[in-house]
């Protein structure tokens, strides 16, 4: 593993997180943690296997900022994983910022 790897993927995963924080609070805040997790999981997915595959290349966003597909795309630039609504629960929480629960 190459020195400073892991410093490297931890601020990538903060990014991600943020940028999923991001997206709850805009378009969920009215619901709660878990439903806003469910729906943020639901989105992730969506976007992964349409627009994504197409935009990943992208250099900045296509989307207006602060919209849904630019929070997306923004977490999927920083860390293209899929998370699961548990995981997200604790993305939204801000206790998933530790690499021990993002999977590799």
């Amino acid at each position: 593993m190459p020195a400073g790897y892991s410093q490297r993927l931890g601020a990538l995963v903060a990014e991600r997180n943020v940028a999923l924080r991001e997206a709850a609070e805009r378009y969920w805040s009215d619901l709660s943690r878990h439903e806003a997790a469910r729906l943020l999981a639901v989105s992730m997915r969506r976007y992964a296997g349409t627009a994504w595959r197409y935009e990943q290349h992208a250099i900045i966003s296509p989307y207006p900022e602060g919209s849904l597909k630019d929070c997306l795309w923004r977490a999927m630039k920083a860390r293209a994983r899929l998370l699961s609504t548990r995981q997200l629960e604790r993305v939204l929480v801000g206790t998933d910022d530790h690499l021990s629960n993002d999977p590799v």
